[in-house]
């Protein structure tokens, strides 16, 4: 016999009892996926794993566009990837200091700088590379151009950039070998270089600074290393100039000197 005031129920008008969270809105769905994915994010940026962190982080966002936690995890992931492509770069650079390509390392350090002008060792190493460039094209200038050396003033410049040479703290096998050539080039300053002039017995030959030789078929002059010009004339011909290089270290140069072309 059932209980009186009882009523039975249906199992099919049964309910399940109620949630103690209430009822699960599609804000607090994306919240929790938002939540989880930024949560996947920080594992994988802990392990090293950026893209895949970028990933989480960015599904993080597009769920919930105000959260902090994603904004934030991507800024990270954005740093590492910097600081991992800066390690890279950093590399490359002190490699082709290593081998003395002095432009190249200031290319790849402007780089870096053109991203993040804040890289203290950047700075350093665009400074540093800068002034190997400086110091490597002034030396080559001389050595390509050893008549320069007889101006006093280029000579004394030689003797300075020589010291600040040699006072580098690497000296690789490139500024070794310009240094060397430069020292060498200094005591040829002093020794004369014959110059044979060869003219016609009729033109007056003249050297400004050096001297005036008159007419001759040929003379012999010793010179010292410099730039010089040869003058020729004659009575009723067209002046004639000869610009002629004397470089350290020749033996013997011919300049022909003769006016032919009558006015």
């Amino acid at each position: 016999m059932r209980p009186t005031g009882l009523r039975r129920i249906s199992p099919r008008h049964a309910r399940s009892p109620p949630s103690p969270w209430g009822r699960v809105t599609p804000a607090a769905c994306r919240w929790r996926s938002s939540v989880s994915a930024a949560g996947e994010g920080f594992a994988a940026l802990g392990a090293g794993q950026l893209e895949k962190a970028r990933r989480a982080f960015e599904r993080a966002l597009a769920l919930r566009p105000d959260g902090p936690e994603a904004r934030e995890g991507l800024r990270r992931v954005g740093g590492a990837h910097n600081g991992r492509t800066f390690g890279l770069r950093r590399a490359e650079a002190e490699d082709l200091e290593d081998e003395e390509h002095w432009q190249d390392a200031l290319d790849v350090y402007d780089g870096i700088l053109a991203q993040d002008s804040s890289v203290a060792w950047a700075q350093e190493g665009r400074a540093r590379a800068g002034a190997r460039l400086q110091l490597g094209e002034s030396l080559q200038a001389l050595i390509d151009h050893p008549e320069r050396l007889s101006n006093p003033r280029l000579r004394n410049d030689a003797a300075t950039l020589l010291q600040t040479a040699e006072q580098q703290p690497t000296v690789g096998p490139v500024l070794r070998t310009q240094i060397t050539r430069l020292t060498n080039l200094l005591p040829a300053l002093d020794k004369p270089v014959r110059l044979s002039l060869v003219s016609d017995n009729l033109t007056q030959v003249t050297i400004p600074s050096v001297g005036s030789f008159g007419s001759f078929a040929r003379r012999d002059i010793e010179l010292k290393p410099g730039r010089y010009t040869v003058i020729g004339t004659r009575d009723g011909y067209r002046e004639v100039r000869r610009d002629i290089t004397v470089s350290p270290g020749e033996e013997y140069v011919t300049v022909n000197v003769s006016c032919s072309e009558q006015i």
